[in-house]
């Protein structure tokens, strides 16, 4: 398996900078296993109701991705929930679902 650095490095020059920034992301916050976890800017709303916070895409065995909407909270009660998880999206499809899971444009 690959190097998660690279992975996660991978992900993002897959989804490109001028996507990311136009969804308010300045920074990766984590990189996980076989993938990353992105903060999104504030405002972004989940198609089923619910504030979307983060966004995580990994990479799957088959050379897909699986990419989940996430509301993470922090203070006293941390909590992480999964608003939708997507598998088998191929790298092409990442700015659609991002696009259709924020409400935010991904280009111009």
């Amino acid at each position: 398996m690959a190097d998660n650095t690279a992975v996660a490095r991978e992900i993002l020059n897959q989804i490109g900078s001028k996507a990311l920034y136009m969804i308010g992301v300045k920074t990766p916050s984590a990189i996980i296993e076989s993938g990353v976890r992105i903060k999104v800017g504030a405002g972004a709303k989940h198609h089923h109701g619910g504030k979307v916070t983060h966004l995580e895409v990994t990479l799957a065995g088959d050379d897909t991705y699986t990419f989940k909407a996430l509301r993470v909270r922090g203070g006293k009660n941390p909590s992480v929930k999964t608003l939708s998880e997507t598998p088998g999206v191929y790298a092409e499809m990442l700015c659609a679902m991002i696009r259709e899971t924020t409400g935010f444009a991904t280009s111009l």
